[in-house]
C-alpha cells in the first residue's frame, strides 16, 4: 500500500503539477510517513507497553527511514530518470525490510517474563 501511496503522490506532485522532483518526493515521502506512522500506532504494532515508552524510539526509527529513504531515491532518481516509479518502490521495499527489524528488535522489543528464582527451567 506504501509504494502505491507514495509513488502515486509523487506523479501527482511532479507530472501533474510539474513541481520539482525533490520537492516532489519529499512532499510524497512526508505525507506516506505521516500515514504509515498513524498505522502502525492504531492498528500495527499492539503491545502493553505504555506509548511513551517508544514513542521516541518510534520516532527516531521513523526520521531515519525518512533520511535514508529520500537519499536513496534522490540519489536513484538521478542515475534512473526513466525508472522513477520503479525506484521508489524497490527503496520502499529495502526500507520496509529495514523498519520492521528496527520495529521488531528496538521499538517494540519482545518482552521477556522473568522468572522466579525457584522456577525449574523446561526440559529441551
Amino acid at each position: 500500500m506504501s509504494i502505491a501511496v507514495n509513488a502515486g503522490l509523487f506523479w501527482l506532485f511532479d507530472s501533474f503539477f510539474h513541481w520539482n522532483g525533490r520537492a516532489a518526493y519529499a512532499l510524497s515521502l512526508t505525507i506516506t510517513t505521516v500515514l504509515l506512522f498513524l498505522w502502525n500506532y492504531i492498528v500495527g504494532f499492539k503491545t502493553n507497553r505504555h506509548w511513551v515508552d517508544s514513542a521516541w524510539r518510534q520516532g527516531t526509527c521513523q526520521a531515519v527511514a525518512f533520511a535514508l529513504n529520500y537519499g536513496l531515491v534522490t540519489y536513484l532518481h538521478g542515475l534512473f530518470p526513466l525508472w522513477k516509479s520503479a525506484v521508489i518502490a524497490g527503496v520502499q521495499v529495502f526500507i520496509a525490510f529495514f523498519k520492521f527489524g528496527l520495529y521488531h528488535y528496538w521499538v517494540y522489543p519482545p518482552k521477556h517474563e522473568p522468572q522466579p528464582p525457584d522456577a525449574v527451567p523446561p526440559l529441551r
